[in-house]
């Protein structure tokens, strides 16, 4: 689970999910990247009281408006 956590860190593990979506004269992609959280799951509940976390993540998002070239980026 490290190993494909760190695959994700890095870029080079492929999405799990992508969605794309084209509204408000823009073109916006993201990309989801998931995995269990049992190693964390006591951490989380202690220092922030969040109960049963199971899941971890990270989103990628890529947006344009639909009148440009480049795509600006952001990373949650």
């Amino acid at each position: 689970m490290i190993a494909y956590w760190l695959e994700v860190q890095l870029g080079t593990a492929p999405p799990d999910y992508v969605e794309m979506d084209k509204r408000h004269r823009r073109v916006e992609k993201r990309e989801y990247w998931w995995t269990a959280s049992a190693e964390l799951e006591a951490y989380l509940a202690q220092e922030y009281g969040w109960e049963g976390v199971r899941l971890g993540g990270r989103v990628r998002r890529q947006r344009r408006p639909l009148t440009a070239d480049e795509w600006t980026a952001s990373e949650e």
